[in-house]
């Protein structure tokens, strides 16, 4: 039977994309009738979603009246495809163009193999295509994501290597049937991080994060916009950490996780984003969100199946990324996250 696809694009001020994006999706190789596009506009202000109606009519539309974020923009697609019997969700972002065979392949890689709770493609930057843009992320102990092997030409991609602790939120195809049991995204975490808690929890409930790199699909992308949103960074950096790790892992945790925010402190001067750092603290220290965080933790344990000293295994001690290049983060911090990493592994046990 063919499986049902719903492919969720949140848009907001995008009109700009969505010429290439419409007109890549328009040659999808998968049967019309099979998938449906649904484009949750977050209360644009440009006429992106008037632009959308008119070019590509067939979809399902949701024009909001609030930005409810990358989050929640894509929860309301979800409620939408799990209330109309889709099999599989895609997230899109706004700013990629797919190749014709992008969704079939992704649906027959799913079929394969049930344990995959989330699947990516291959995602090669645009215009520079020969250069890659994502092809898994990993994760850092700390609780930070960065894309593994990001900004490499393709012909040096190393698929050996590529392991993937959560997919890019890009792109990334799962199955309704599991998102009904662990949830979507927390709508909390506005946007940034909330695909790496995802992956987080799709691990931690017994499935694979994994990536078909025989699937290419491109990405506009530029880590210059991801920027002006560090603060969101920071505290869903910390909410994942919470959420996710048991109380006596972030105890044995807190002496490193100190000594890294001074080090984040001084770098956000350096870089005046200092206000935003103090941001996240004060969204932390707010009782409604200690409130909401016991809440999602909670919900959190409900589907878990690994314990900490499984996922800590898979998680990485050091911090490779190409647009941060700091030799007091190589030479310094990374060693001193490596040693702590390695002493963590050898005291959780639970």
């Amino acid at each position: 039977m063919t499986k049902k696809i719903a492919v969720l694009v949140m848009n907001y001020n995008s009109k700009k994309y969505l010429p290439d994006l419409f007109e890549s999706l328009k040659k999808t190789d998968y049967p019309e009738d099979k998938w449906k596009l649904v484009f949750i506009d977050n209360n644009s202000s440009d006429d992106s979603l008037q632009y959308a109606k008119e070019n590509y009519p067939q979809a399902k539309f949701f024009a909001e009246k609030t930005n409810w974020g990358f989050a929640e923009g894509n929860n309301i697609g979800y409620r939408w495809a799990r209330d109309n019997n889709y099999d599989y969700i895609v997230l899109l972002n706004q700013d990629t163009i797919v190749t014709p065979r992008w969704l079939r392949t992704l649906v027959e890689t799913m079929k394969e193999d049930e344990t995959i709770g989330a699947l990516q493609p291959k995602i090669l930057l645009h215009p520079k295509t020969d250069h890659i843009n994502n092809v898994g992320n990993r994760l850092h102990f700390l609780g930070f994501g960065y894309g593994d092997q990001s900004g490499i030409r393709d012909d040096q991609y190393r698929k050996d290597l590529n392991k993937i602790n959560y997919c890019s939120g890009a792109c990334v195809m799962m199955p309704i049937k599991l998102i009904n049991k662990i949830g979507l995204f927390d709508k909390e975490m506005f946007m940034y991080l909330e695909d790496l808690d995802l992956g987080w929890r799709i691990a931690l409930a017994g499935y694979k994060n994994t990536i078909n790199p025989n699937i290419n699909i491109y990405h506009k992308y530029s880590f210059s916009r991801s920027t002006k949103m560090i603060g969101h960074f920071e505290k869903n950096r910390y909410v994942c950490l919470y959420k996710n790790y048991k109380l006596p892992t972030l105890l044995l945790l807190l002496p490193m996780l100190i000594l890294m925010d001074l080090g984040i402190i001084l770098f956000s001067i350096k870089n005046k984003w200092f206000l935003k750092k103090l941001w996240s603290y004060a969204y932390l220290l707010k009782p409604s969100t200690w409130k909401y965080m016991r809440r999602v933790k909670k919900e959190s344990l409900k589907h878990r199946k690994l314990k900490d000293k499984d996922i800590l295994k898979t998680f990485t001690p050091v911090i490779i990324f190409q647009e941060l290049k700091n030799p007091l983060l190589y030479y310094i911090a990374n060693p001193i996250m490596t040693i702590y990493y390695y002493i963590l592994r050898l005291i959780v046990q639970w």
